[in-house]
């Protein structure tokens, strides 16, 4: 735990440094692909680089650098056990307990989620 509230900001100052280095890289490797793209297809390249452009060259770039496409990773990642293992995750490090409802229960309970207990 910090001790101050000074030791908190000096290690987001310092966090952010870091990560400004490594996301300007980042982006200019995205531009990068941007271009190759544009130019691929025949559009117009105009050098800039804007957020709305970002998942869609993450993506070309994951499924192009490291041969990852969604579909067969999801394959390895079955969404019953992987929400059941992000469940056990948060269990242990937060301390929460995760009750199934049935969809009887379910009914009985709706107008008592935001309730003070």
């Amino acid at each position: 735990m910090a001790k101050t509230p000074e030791m908190v900001n000096h290690f987001l100052d310092d966090l952010r440094v870091q990560l400004a280095i490594g996301g300007a890289k980042e982006i200019a490797h995205l531009l990068d692909i941007k271009q190759e793209d544009l130019t691929s297809r025949g559009l117009e390249v105009d050098g800039n680089f804007y957020l709305w452009d970002t998942r869609f060259y993450n993506r070309i770039m994951i499924e192009k650098e490291f041969s990852l496409y969604k579909q067969e990773f999801a394959n390895y990642f079955p969404l019953e056990s992987t929400i059941e293992g992000m469940l056990n995750i948060f269990e242990a490090l937060l301390g929460l307990v995760f009750i199934e409802l049935v969809s009887e229960e379910r009914i009985n309970l709706s107008g008592m989620l935001f309730t003070p207990l």
